[in-house]
């Protein structure tokens, strides 16, 4: 176990001072990014006050499945025991495997991330706020559903801090956030 925290310790004191700042995936959209379905950005300004203690990568799913800028907006749709990411418009369009697809990538990608940003109320990357539909499209049905992609990233990384731009407007909650992912970047570190 000592052997182990020495061989960190050594990495450690080689690492660049881009390799100590934690790198943070975040929703395109949050950072300004004109990548939403009607080409707009959902840009969060608090990001701005996490600026030189983590380092941030911008993600979106939807863009990265090949959906186009402007798109069709899509939904999550109960459907027979199960929720799929289907078209508003195109009710035939269903992108469910692509988006998880899509999360198994980004998880290889990005295989140092020490946090992750999400997009409430986004059905690729809601979490535990976006609304679920029935299949039908027309009635609602809970407003407690998780983003597809989403699920999939915090599947595959089950410790991985994760926040949503909403509680992140908590000053309060966005300093512990930024405690797991210093915490969770150390352990990183030290793991080699």
């Amino acid at each position: 176990m000592i052997l182990n925290r020495e061989v960190g310790k050594d990495r450690a004191a080689r690492m660049t001072l881009e390799d100590r700042i934690p790198l943070v995936a975040v929703s395109s959209c949050l950072l300004g990014e004109k990548v939403r379905y009607d080409g707009t950005d959902k840009y969060f300004a608090s990001l701005s006050e996490l600026d030189g203690q983590i380092r941030l990568v911008a993600v979106c799913p939807e863009v990265e499945i090949g959906l186009g800028i402007p798109r069709q907006p899509i939904q999550l749709v109960a459907a027979d025991g199960e929720i799929r990411v289907r078209g508003v418009e195109d009710r035939t369009l269903d992108v469910t495997d692509r988006l998880l697809i899509c999360a198994e990538e980004v998880v290889n990608r990005l295989a140092v991330i020490s946090g992750y940003i999400f997009k409430s109320g986004s059905p690729s990357c809601g979490i535990k706020n976006a609304m679920v539909y029935s299949k039908d499209f027309n009635a609602k049905g809970s407003e407690n559903g998780t983003g597809i992609f989403a699920g999939r990233i915090l599947g595959l990384l089950e410790d991985l801090p994760f926040e949503d731009e909403k509680r992140l407007g908590d000053v309060h909650i966005r300093q512990q956030f930024l405690a797991k992912v210093l915490k969770y970047h150390r352990r990183m570190i030290l793991r080699g």
